[in-house]
């Protein structure tokens, strides 16, 4: 008898065709967030196909559906994120989008096709476990508004599963490996928008003036001031401004300016006090311009955080599809995820799926990001596992 690890891999290896097709049809159709309509299509026809039941969500894109082993048992549940970002992929002589303007930047092609991999596994091994699969295939992560999407549907909250997992590939580990850390994973990220309000005149006249973009510039150098000067230095944060707006001509001192940025943080406890003196310093540095300024928040969502209690399930389903040589425990990588959401309700655990190699080593969000086919068959062979692992799977 095949061991479960064979049995997995043998039955990827015959999908894989399949599956490496699935990805490029994925990948040269890309959407953006809450318009992914083409991409549940191909989803739906592929998991119909498959056989596997597709439950009703209310989802307008994305969808849930489940694989039901044998009766009793828990609920596993594994989610894949759906949408491309507004990026122009430059195309390298592979596949390539085929809408300009749209891109899948952060590999959720891959994300994809890896689910649907696990699928196909699960479903043919679906005598193999007692219990059920739930496959969260959703809509908008980039704009962090999809993970809640899915909760209102409150088909997880009914399954109940006891652990949800996911995973990132991920350019800074090579291709093969899977990276696992304990606790806080991704930061916790709050945007903000800060409007300096002064008073306009003619660039020739600056004394007549309140200059909101002097103000607007000590803001923002003043901002850098939160993670170096007021916060633990050993807990990270960082403060991003990455949009200034002000003014319509070259000689015109405008009257307003508008300062918008993200700021990232391990500690979720940390928030009201990283808000605190972004106000602060926003307000009191305004003033000294004789200006003043209004500070709101665009978008905050939690750290995505790995539950301890699934350390071990975790670690032996990456061991199991890489081999333990190629599982690391990384740092916490700084970026955020609204698979923070699902963390509220139910165990949940995300991992990092190495994709770098020699000719792709992109950062995600780049025009020139490409994850590779194996990438995407150990992506599969990955969530298989942690699925198969949570529902102690016989061979």
């Amino acid at each position: 008898m095949q061991s479960r690890e064979n049995m997995v891999s043998t039955l990827l290896e015959r999908f894989a065709p399949q599956l490496c097709a699935l990805r490029n049809e994925l990948h040269e159709t890309p959407e953006i967030g809450m318009q992914e309509y083409e991409t549940t299509k191909i989803l739906r026809r592929t998991l119909e196909q498959m056989g596997i039941e597709i439950l009703p969500s209310g989802l307008e894109t994305g969808l849930i559906a489940i694989i039901r082993g044998r009766a009793g048992g828990k609920t596993a549940a594994l989610r894949a994120d759906i949408d491309a970002l507004p990026v122009t992929e430059v195309p390298l002589g592979g596949v390539c989008s085929k809408r300009p303007g749209m891109m899948h930047a952060c590999g959720h092609d891959a994300h994809m096709a890896g689910l649907l991999g696990a699928a196909y596994v699960l479903q043919q091994m679906k005598e193999c476990y007692d219990g059920n699969v739930l496959l969260v295939f959703q809509p908008a992560e980039e704009p962090c508004e999809g993970a809640k999407k899915v909760i209102d549907t409150g088909i997880l909250q009914s399954y109940r599963p006891s652990a949800m997992f996911g995973a990132h590939v991920y350019p800074c580990m090579p291709e093969g490996t899977v990276a696992i850390r304990e606790g806080y994973t991704m930061c916790a990220m709050t945007n903000f928008c800060i409007r300096v309000q002064g008073k306009g005149a003619h660039a020739a006249m600056p004394h007549l003036a309140h200059d909101p973009i002097v103000a607007g510039a000590a803001i923002i150098t003043a901002l850098q001031t939160i993670s170096s000067r007021r916060m633990i230095a050993t807990s990270p944060i960082i403060v991003s401004v990455c949009t200034v707006q002000a003014g319509t001509a070259v000689n015109v001192i405008p009257d307003s300016m508008e300062i918008k940025g993200s700021i990232r943080f391990a500690d979720e406890q940390m928030r009201d006090t990283i808000k605190k003196w972004v106000e602060k310093i926003a307000q009191d540095t305004a003033a000294v311009y004789d200006c003043s300024a209004e500070v709101s928040y665009l978008l905050q969502i939690p750290a995505v955080r790995n539950d301890p209690a699934l350390m071990d399930i975790a670690a032996s389903a990456a061991e199991k599809a890489v081999g333990k040589e190629n599982v690391r425990a990384e740092e916490m990588w700084l970026g955020s995820e609204d698979f923070s959401y699902y963390g509220s309700i139910t165990p949940s655990w995300f991992y990092f799926s190495g994709c770098a190699t020699p000719d792709m080593k992109a950062a995600l969000h780049s025009p020139y990001f490409h994850a590779s086919d194996a990438t995407v068959l150990n992506t599969a062979k990955l969530l298989a596992h942690a699925a198969l692992e949570t529902l102690k799977a016989n061979k």
